[in-house]
């Protein structure tokens, strides 16, 4: 019985260590396992561009592509193509299509259940309900009175409007509507100086309001500043500062392509304009040195190039610059104000 069990702990724990080790295997790989990335493209008149990333020995990779303007990508996993891509995606999208489509026209379920109309004789008589049925008179019958007793036509006669009385001052209406008419305009004239001071007082009033806003933005900034500078010349803030650049710095360095090669054609309609962009590119040369190639044209405009890089990243470097940064307390402190905000 005891070797049974024994028996029983062991594979259990073989089981256990199978596992662990499993778990360690797929942390390790996906911490120092690079993804590496590379890209090729060109731009004469439209952009081309091909780019492609993998990981772990392409057991899994994403392809990009760009072509006129469009951005096309596709998943592989073990060298299956995932997400539609390919033929098989298309054969599965007309798979499902043709399962989505309805059976039966949707025409024939919303006619079902409706009688449709007879058709009607297009001779020139018009078809009455048979509820309320129409009998015309026959052409040699008198015709009856209408309700007021006038009686040969039964079209009523038309009233003449009635003229409204015009008052003395000439203006149909009420009379004495000129006189109070010519009052208000008086009354809105000598009323116009008090109006267009009041605007004034109104305007000064907000102008006032302004400069008081402005005024306490001014007090804000300059205790902001103190606080800013405060903040800056605080000592433990400086080494939190010098500590988050060199992981920036270190994060940069890792991640930037390790092989680039471009070529660039450029040019404006302006000779001076060209000019400029030469000497603003020779800044940047310590960047980018023999790598990048630059080609003036100072006789017409143009842009042309095409370029290729590659580079890989590891997680293991984000996350240490990441823990480097947490375990610092300072910044810890500053990254809990910043969110409590």
């Amino acid at each position: 019985m005891i070797h049974i069990i024994l028996l029983i702990l062991k594979i259990i724990g073989i089981i256990l260590l199978v596992l662990l080790g499993l778990v360690l295997a797929a942390v390790l790989a996906v911490l120092f396992a690079p993804v590496r990335y590379r890209a090729e493209g060109e731009f004469r008149g439209n952009a081309q561009a091909d780019g492609r990333i993998t990981w772990l020995f392409p057991l899994i990779s994403v392809n990009v592509s760009l072509r006129g303007g469009e951005l096309s990508s596709r998943l592989r996993v073990l060298g299956i193509p995932l997400g539609g891509g390919g033929k098989r995606g298309r054969e599965l999208e007309e798979d499902l299509e043709e399962l989505t489509e309805p059976f039966i026209h949707t025409a024939s379920l919303d006619g079902e259940g409706k009688e449709t109309p007879p058709p009607q004789p297009d001779d020139g008589t018009e078809t009455v309900p048979s509820g309320n049925p129409k009998v015309e008179p026959p052409p040699d019958a008198p015709q009856e009175p209408d309700q007021a007793g006038n009686g040969t036509s039964g079209e009523t006669e038309k009233k003449e409007p009635k003229q409204k009385p015009s008052g003395p001052s000439g203006v149909s209406g009420r009379p004495g509507r000129g006189i109070s008419s010519l009052a208000r305009r008086m009354k809105a004239v000598l009323s116009w100086p008090a109006r267009l001071l009041k605007g004034f007082k109104k305007r000064i009033r907000r102008i006032q309001k302004r400069f008081k806003a402005i005024r306490g933005r001014i007090r804000e900034l300059a205790e902001r500043k103190d606080q800013v500078l405060a903040f800056l010349k605080d000592e433990e803030n400086r080494k939190t500062f010098r500590l988050a650049k060199g992981q920036l710095a270190r994060v940069f360095r890792h991640i930037r392509p390790r092989r680039f090669r471009g070529q660039i054609t450029f040019g404006f309609d302006d000779p001076y304009r060209t000019g400029q962009a030469l000497s603003a590119a020779a800044l940047l040369c310590p960047l980018y040195k023999n790598s990048l190639q630059l080609t003036p044209v100072f006789d017409r405009a143009v842009l042309e190039g095409e370029f290729s890089l590659r580079g890989r990243v590891r997680a293991a470097v984000l996350v240490s610059a990441a823990l480097r940064l947490l375990m610092d307390r300072n910044f810890r402190k500053l990254l809990k104000r910043l969110m409590d905000r």
